[in-house]
């Protein structure tokens, strides 16, 4: 694809935003000192020196905010190609409908979650804006009709959804936050 390739992060919405990087920072590994064999009366194998790193926590639980009050403005990408297929598409929205039972979707300033739906396909459709939605209870009548197309213009969906972000309508203190359903990457 002539953007790269998509990759699926999963953040801590309350953790600062990131930066980027300088590139004159210092390189993550150490330069590897080179050891040399040891003669002894024992004789003893080379040793390397191997560059530690870091640890994963087995206590990381993820978040460790309170997903009820998580103040999120979030659009759903949706593929609707003929590659998704009509089932495809509602399997993934009820997939993604029932992770948002956790949250609070509503339109309060704070404490809630916003949510947005972008269909694409070759072409790129609004189906709800981030101010659709008062309640958990509405996405359950979210309905995302297939397209007969079969091109996907991923890069138009994400386009349209960066641009809403930018508008006067995203809260400021709220995260924007995309989720990107397709049939292939």
């Amino acid at each position: 694809r002539p953007y790269g390739p998509l990759k699926t992060f999963i953040t801590d919405p309350t953790a600062p935003l990131p930066t980027v990087p300088n590139h004159e920072t210092s390189p993550v590994f150490p330069p590897t000192v080179p050891h040399h064999e040891t003669t002894t009366t024992k004789r003893t194998k080379p040793t390397t020196a191997v560059p530690s790193l870091p640890v994963a926590s087995i206590n990381n639980t993820g978040c460790n905010c309170v997903l009820k009050t998580v103040w999120l403005d979030v659009f759903l990408l949706m593929e609707a190609t003929t590659a998704m297929t009509p089932n495809g598409i509602n399997s993934a929205t009820d997939y993604v409908v029932s992770a948002f039972t956790k949250l609070t979707v509503g339109q309060a300033v704070q404490y809630q979650t916003r949510f947005g739906v972008i269909r694409y396909a070759s072409s790129v459709d609004l189906i709800a804006d981030l101010d659709n939605y008062t309640s958990t209870a509405d996405l359950f009548d979210l309905n995302i009709s297939s397209l007969n197309e079969t091109g996907t213009n991923i890069e138009g969906a994400i386009r349209m959804a960066t641009s809403k972000f930018a508008s006067k309508s995203h809260r400021l203190a709220a995260r924007p936050v995309l989720i990107i359903v397709g049939s292939s990457y």
